[in-house]
């Protein structure tokens, strides 16, 4: 296993952090999101993440005022590193305006957001 040493800034407490060699994801974290590729995105994007365990998943897109504008990813997902398109339409197949969203993805009892820029 290939181990980190993390410093946090305001306690200047050391801590290691050790990764699964599996998946690349730190002990007791559940997944890592990465941020969108193209970004800002002109045509389409894709957004990575990797699951260190068997999850239930969902990967959803949202606008600036948090509606839900798109569905990516809704089940049950393997370990490890994925990838998921968006062709920057909504669900109705309808092509968004440019402007900032938001992704979140959900694994198991974890919640992790990123911001995207969707430029036309």
């Amino acid at each position: 296993a290939t181990c980190y040493v993390r410093l946090d800034m305001e306690s200047g407490a050391v801590t290691t952090v050790t990764l699964n060699p599996a998946t690349g994801v730190p002990d007791g974290v559940i997944a890592l999101l990465k941020q969108n590729q193209p970004n800002p995105a002109r045509t389409g994007t894709t957004i990575q993440f990797v699951l260190a365990y068997p999850s239930e998943v969902t990967l959803d897109v949202f606008d600036v005022v948090g509606r839900k504008v798109a569905s990516l990813e809704d089940g049950l997902m393997t370990p490890g590193p994925h990838e998921s398109p968006w062709d920057l339409t909504d669900d109705a197949g309808n092509t968004v305006a440019s402007g900032v969203y938001f992704y979140r993805l959900k694994a198991g009892d974890e919640t992790l957001t990123r911001k995207l820029i969707v430029v036309r």
